[in-house]
């Protein structure tokens, strides 16, 4: 038995010494997902972004992208050890989708809406920023209404009527209020400041965006407050995820893992307060 054991302890090390001796290439990392590979290959990843301002997201159109969203595309092209090149031709939301949709950009990291709408053309990630849809109201003209915060039928009844809500357009919001009313009639705004600022000077009675966008309007707006109510419409979060060119499951896949596993999320209040610590 003993002779047994030292000829299998024995073996065991022939074995060991043959490996040690085999060429490091056999040895080598799996391939990378062929996805992913096309990627490295090239040696850049190709980003949409709105050619807007949304700070803290994104910096101004012109020069180099800064805030969470631009953050978050170089260190997604550090983990694959390329460079990222921004894209920033669409002037809309829908359009930074549309781009990727045509397979112009890998991703779009721009403040996206994930929608069911956008899903058609486009994947999607887990979202990275989780926001209310929020109403910013304008108090002198709530006697049109009740006290409190109008509900969703209470809202899309104000859509009916021209010149009582305000929405940004090309926006997931607007998209999503025709869904639910297709006799909305809001009154659209080009930039989300003119949106806000509308409601503020009683030109609008109230107006719908994100979270984000109505906390830091009040936020950089101290006296605001005194006229605009901020109301939160109930049971409809908004998630802002990475949109994916389509095919590329590969891709989404690995960003699903990556966003898990470095705990990457965010919520409107976070984001407000974002230092440019993208990993905490």
């Amino acid at each position: 038995m003993g002779r047994q054991i030292a000829g299998c302890f024995r073996m065991v090390l022939l074995t060991g010494a043959l490996l040690a001796t085999l060429p490091q290439e056999s040895r080598a990392e799996p391939p990378l997902l062929p996805g992913l590979q096309e990627i490295v290959d090239r040696g850049k990843l190709v980003v949409a972004m709105i050619d807007r301002e949304l700070p803290p997201m994104f910096s101004a159109p012109g020069v180099e992208p800064t805030g969470l969203d631009a953050d978050l595309a170089r260190w997604i092209g550090q983990q694959l050890g390329v460079t990222v090149e921004f894209d920033r031709s669409a002037d809309t939301y829908d359009k930074v989708v549309e781009i990727v949709a045509a397979r112009g950009a890998d991703v779009g990291i721009s403040y996206i809406s994930r929608t069911p709408k956008r899903a058609q053309s486009v994947l999607f990630t887990r979202h990275y920023v989780r926001q209310e849809i929020t109403l910013l109201i304008n108090r002198l003209k709530t006697i049109e209404f009740r006290d409190e915060c109008p509900d969703v039928r209470e809202l899309l009844l104000a859509a009916e009527f021209s010149g009582v809500l305000g929405v940004e357009a090309g926006s997931a919001l607007l998209g999503l209020l025709r869904e639910y009313n297709p006799d909305a009639q809001p009154q659209e705004f080009e930039e989300p400041e003119d949106l806000m600022d509308a409601v503020q000077a009683g030109e609008i009675t109230m107006s719908l965006q994100g979270e984000l966008q109505a906390r830091r309007y009040l936020h950089e707006n101290p006296a605001a407050h005194i006229r605009l109510r901020l109301c939160e419409v109930p049971g409809r979060p908004d998630h802002i995820a990475i949109a994916v060119s389509p095919g590329q499951h590969d891709l989404v896949n690995w960003l699903n893992v990556l966003l898990v596993e470095y705990a990457i999320g965010f919520e409107a209040a976070d984001v407000i307060e974002y230092d440019g610590n993208l990993l905490y």
